[in-house]
């Protein structure tokens, strides 16, 4: 078969030379196939000396830079020559030469780079033919299956599935790289038809369902954990409970998780570590990958060393163990050699996982290779077991020599996988659910619960979940009933979830059911809930224990027959608090029962409705008045009633309306040159709105000289006297005001129509308002003199720091910009109205310039400049240890910041070296700090994602 669209040569008219080229070309008999391995793969011949230095390495392996070509080593983009190249190859394994002659081995030339490299194919074995897809990915990952069965002498094909046609050269996208689901699909069906036996695919996660007869034989680290985290823990208890971890880095991922046993780990090499498993001193090994296959790696043995090991387990024991390892494409390529060399009625076999294992051990179901950032993911069993593990993973173990239960091996000896989990659900709100119980719903098979308790949990379930709604919380007359149905699901070897509202042991049957299951040896794991005692009086805002108030509370089930024996402390209702777990119709029960050991009638309750749920009801009366204020349902739902004093603090500390602060608890500094910047100002205002801490750091101090101070005097006297008169442009005639065309719905102050007042005073800074009224009061005037004088403000932080010097602004810009606030006073300034403008020497004079163009009596007054704030080095790293982010809103305040930091003599790395994030505004801000070094983190709808 030629590249570049030439027809390949038939196999079988190779003739003799054709064998002779192999037979040299494969280095005698090294790579002979045995003659009693028949139908089955050959095992390459291995060296008598087990001496490490004389066994292949990785290096050894002959990695073909399959990309530097468009066509190498048997790829072709051609379909005829592909076709006429796999009609000779079925020719020469049917030992044809289209004379009807017979060969024992053939070769096809295979021409790459002006190279000629034979082939040999051995007649007695089935031919391996490997399909790939996307073929610019599939060339990639299909080089180290190639390079291995070349060295191993074993027949092979590869040919392209035809799917799409694209070239490697004409990828645009990233996601052209993965393979779609019809291209998968006709994989699959290539591998079921035997047109394939090997099915390299480039996907970025594994399928949820694969055919029958389609099995994994490596995944990606992601996908691999995905998979993977089926716990050991889920299986019940044996005699066993050792786990073998033979590697130090795996030890280091086996950590932290509390288990069902605790594990140990020995520098053993793969046929020790299988010694252990055989003897039973060890129900379970975690190996690496690339411990497996070669020296290099601290294993003994080569991966054609390990094919002759013949180690049998005894009758009735199995071993698992996990194959995880960043590992190099030849390793995969080695153990793929392994998978199909090995003989399955003798040895261990390195059993591909599989999603629905088919019943014929001994029929060779297609293989199918995932691979992704080089990491691969297998399992070895014993396949002797009646019933082989459909899954084990590298789960986190707790520390060493810690022992926790003997739930493991049990599951690994005996391939028992049914587990039972009682889940504290809490109200039932999916927010308020635990990260292990929302991990065990993924998982589940079976799901017993009450459907109005736990129906807004649904959606978490699997699509092949089941469902058992049960009429109440499965009390005392229903526990029969319910451990049948968790026995029989267990037998099954389903995983169970019961779901039980609140916490597992409190206010609930779980304790009861627990009980009942260890009576009956039914093992099973429990995982607490946020009991509703709890969190609904916290909801409602009433602390159940503080100091002074309520020292101590006390919890009831109200469906406790013997409730009315107890003796209640008739101080409880003044010092401490009472919890009754009860329906809305036994209210009038519990405040008699209340009232008549001496309780007052005015002492404060409370119930509540769907307790800790975020939607829960609420109501607050007396002892006296709970019967009228309770209304009873046709269909009573349990609530929870709250007896005492400490009830009354509900009125201040309920917090339900609150609502949802994402920012609550992020701190973001904020540098800023002017405080009454209208785009800081915003995102300051919108962060202080969702719970974020704003820290300011200013960057500039407001200088105020003799001659700004001249000029506010003057001011002062011309506005006072009234004889302020500003030239006009061009005399326009007076007009009556006109009303009011905004509305100020924040300050709730806006009148009816604009009073007439020939001075308008407008402030564009903060500091221009501190500035002005520092001076005034600073030259003995009287703020009352201003009176007469109407106030504009161009957004709220003005308007807010007038506010703080005792003046209430008349107009505040809704646009929150100076040219906005020019723009609107158009619409109701007159001839005869004046403005002064106040704002910094190095502010925008557009206003002025607006109000000029349009004929109104206008003038700008600079009352103060600005110079660069220093501020000190332990100043600026104190704030950086406070804050999370900083936010730059303006390109302005980018340059003094970098100022700042370099007079403080701080480099990047006082940035770098603390968890804190720069935050750009818009894409010029960040071009700025870019330009002066600075590593930006993102825009400002980071902290909105959050």
């Amino acid at each position: 078969m030629r590249s570049g669209g030439q027809a390949a040569k038939p196999a079988g008219a190779a003739g003799a030379v054709g064998a002779a080229k192999a037979a040299g070309a494969a280095g005698g008999d090294d790579f002979a196939a045995p003659a009693d391995m028949s139908g089955v793969f050959g095992v390459s011949r291995v060296p008598e000396s087990r001496d490490a230095s004389k066994l292949p390495r990785s290096a050894d392996l002959g990695r073909v830079d399959l990309l530097n070509g468009a066509n190498k080593l048997g790829f072709t983009n051609n379909k005829a020559a592909v076709s006429q190249g796999a009609q000779g190859l079925r020719d020469a394994q049917a030992g044809q030469d289209g004379k009807g002659g017979k060969w024992s081995q053939s070769e096809i030339t295979v021409q790459a780079d002006n190279a000629v490299r034979p082939l040999r194919l051995n007649t007695n074995g089935p031919l391996v033919r490997v399909g790939a897809i996307p073929w610019q990915i599939a060339v990639d990952r299909a080089e180290w299956v190639v390079s291995r069965l070349r060295r191993a002498g074993l027949p092979f094909h590869l040919t392209q599935v035809p799917v799409s046609g694209f070239d490697r050269h004409s990828i645009i996208n990233k996601e052209d790289y993965y393979a779609s689901p019809a291209q998968v699909e006709k994989v699959f069906d290539a591998l079921l038809n035997r047109q394939i036996e090997i099915g390299v695919i480039a996907l970025p996660e594994l399928p949820q369902k694969l055919p029958a007869g389609i099995r994994v034989a490596a995944i990606s680290e992601v996908v691999a954990a995905e998979y993977a985290l089926v716990s050991l823990s889920d299986h019940p208890a044996g005699e066993h409970d050792f786990i073998g971890v033979y590697s130090f880095s795996l030890a280091r991922q086996l950590r932290s998780e509390k288990l069902g046993a605790h594990y140990e780990q020995r520098p053993y090499n793969f046929e020790q570590a299988l010694t252990c498993l055989h003897e039973g001193v060890w129900g379970a090994c975690a190996i690496p990958l690339a411990d497996l296959i070669f020296d290099g790696c601290s294993s003994e043995y080569s991966v054609e060393v390990l094919s002759k090991q013949r180690v049998v387990p005894p009758a009735g024991q199995g071993a698992v163990a996990v194959l995880v390892s960043d590992c190099e494409d030849e390793l995969a390529a080695a153990v793929f050699s392994f998978l199909h060399n090995v003989e399955t009625e003798k040895i261990y076999r390195l059993e591909i996982e599989i999603a629905n294992l088919v019943s014929d051990r001994k029929e060779r179901a297609g293989s199918c290779i995932w691979s992704e950032n080089n990491t691969y993911f297998m399992s070895l069993y014993n396949p002797r077991l009646e019933r082989p593990f459909q899954r084990w993973l590298c789960k986190p173990i707790s520390e060493p020599g810690k022992r926790i239960n003997k739930q493991l091996c049990y599951s690994i000896l005996h391939g028992v996988t049914g587990n039972v989990h009682l889940i504290g659900i809490g109200s039932g709100a999916p927010k308020q659910l635990t990260i292990e119980a929302e991990y065990l719903l993924r998982r589940t098979d079976l799901v017993i619960c009450r459907s109005p308790q736990a129906e807004q949990l649904f959606y978490l379930l699997p699509v092949k979940a089941s469902i058992l709604d049960i009429d109440s919380d499965a009390r005392l007359e229903q526990m029969d009933f319910l451990l049948e149905q968790i026995i029989d699901a267990w037998r099954k070897g389903l995983k169970i979830a019961v779901l039980i509202r609140g916490d597992g042991y409190l206010l609930s049957c779980g304790g009861v059911l627990a009980k009942s299951l260890i009576e009956r040896r039914v093992p099973f794991q429990l995982t607490p809930g946020i009991s509703i005692s709890i969190s609904g009086p916290s909801l409602a805002g009433v602390p159940l224990i503080f100091p002074g108030r309520s020292p101590h509370a006390h919890l009831y089930d109200g469906s406790d027959p013997m409730l009315s024996t107890y003796r209640f402390d008739m101080t409880a209702g003044r010092q401490g608090t009472l919890l009754f777990y009860i329906v809305p119709s036994q209210g009038r029960y519990i405040a008699s029962l209340l009232m008549r050991q001496g309780f007052s009638a005015h002492t404060a309750v409370m119930f509540l409705a769907r307790p800790g749920h975020p939607e829960q009801g609420c109501v607050v009366s007396t002892l006296a008045m709970l019967e009228h204020a309770l209304s009873v349902p046709a269909n009573e739902q349990p609530g929870l009633l709250i007896v005492g004093e400490i009830v009354r603090s509900h009125e201040v500390m309920d917090r339900t309306d609150s609502g949802y602060k994402p920012l609550l608890g992020k701190s973001v500094l904020i540098p800023s040159i002017d405080n009454s910047d209208e785009r800081e100002f915003a995102w300051q205002r919108e962060w202080e709105e969702q719970g974020a801490h704003i820290i300011k750091l200013r960057l500039s101090a407001v200088l105020v000289d003799e001659d700004n101070k001249a000029v506010l005097r003057d001011l002062f006297d011309q506005i006072l006297r009234g004889d302020l008169c500003l030239p006009s442009v061009i005399k326009v005639p007076a007009t009556k005001h006109k009303e009011r065309l905004f509305e100020r719905d924040r300050h709730k102050n806006e009148p009816e129509q604009l009073n007439i007042t020939p001075v308008w005073l407008a402030f564009l800074s903060s500091d221009a308002v501190t500035t002005f009224f520092d001076e005034y009061l600073a030259s003995g005037h009287d703020m009352r003199q201003l009176s007469g004088c109407a106030f504009a403000a161009p957004n709220d932080e003005v308007y807010r720091t007038l506010s703080e010097v005792g003046i209430q602004a008349d107009y505040t810009a809704p646009g929150q910009t100076a040219e906005d606030l020019a723009g609107d006073m158009q619409r109701f300034l007159t001839s005869q109205d004046q403005i002064l403008v106040f704002r910094g020497a190095e502010d925008s004079e557009m206003m002025e310039i607006m109000l000029n163009m349009a004929k109104f009596r206008v003038r700008g007054v600079a009352i103060y400049h600005r110079q660069n704030s220093l501020p000190p080095a332990d100043r600026l790293l104190r704030l950086f240890d406070e804050a999370e982010y900083i936010a730059f809103a303006t390109v302005a305040v980018v340059n003094p910041f970098a100022y700042a930091m370099a007079a403080a003599k701080l480099g990047h790395d006082a940035l770098r070296n603390r968890p804190i994030r720069l935050l750009a505004a818009d894409a010029d801000v960040q071009e700025a700090l870019l330009d002066r070094g600075f590593q930006v983190h993102g825009s400002f709808g980071y902290l909105a994602d959050l």
